[in-house]
């Protein structure tokens, strides 16, 4: 994986320091991903699996290739879109947040990374099923973290 930025590297450094468990705001195009992807190869590091929610297609299919690409020795699948991955063959599963909290939907071991990515969008009772207990380590990455509901509490 390509070196951090100053920022990338201080949200990333900020994120362990508090427990892997926040969020990082970013304006859009500045590399949110890329701290998400460093969490990954942490997680990975500590044989964690992990989760990443997005809430679109062309989501799904942007953070399938750079994950692919920044960690190509990672075992990497998708749910969503027709793609029925799961982690028995996948150590990251990319999903649709739509079909990440489907009944039935491959869970990883206890003590998984989650990262949601828009995680402004998942302020809802249903889409916050995905922030299960199942997630020892948290991250939410997002542009635009106001809401005018509750639904970031």
């Amino acid at each position: 994986m390509t070196e951090l930025r100053a920022w990338q590297k201080e949200a990333f450094e900020a994120w362990r320091a508090a427990g892997s468990r926040g969020i990082v705001e970013a304006v859009t195009g500045t590399g949110k991903t890329r701290v998400g992807v460093a969490a990954m190869l942490a997680a990975r590091s500590v044989n964690q699996q992990v989760l990443v929610v997005v809430p679109t297609i062309d989501l799904l299919e942007q953070w399938f290739t750079e994950v692919k690409n920044l960690l190509p020795s990672v075992s990497v699948g998708r749910r969503g879109n027709g793609h029925k991955d799961d982690f028995r063959h996948s150590s990251i599963l990319i999903s649709t947040i739509q079909s990440a909290i489907m009944r039935g939907a491959p869970q990883p071991r206890p003590g998984a990374l989650l990262v949601a990515d828009e995680v402004h969008r998942y302020g809802t009772d249903g889409f916050a099923r995905v922030f299960s207990d199942r997630f020892d380590h948290r991250l939410g990455l997002t542009a635009t973290l106001e809401r005018q509901d509750e639904g970031v509490d």
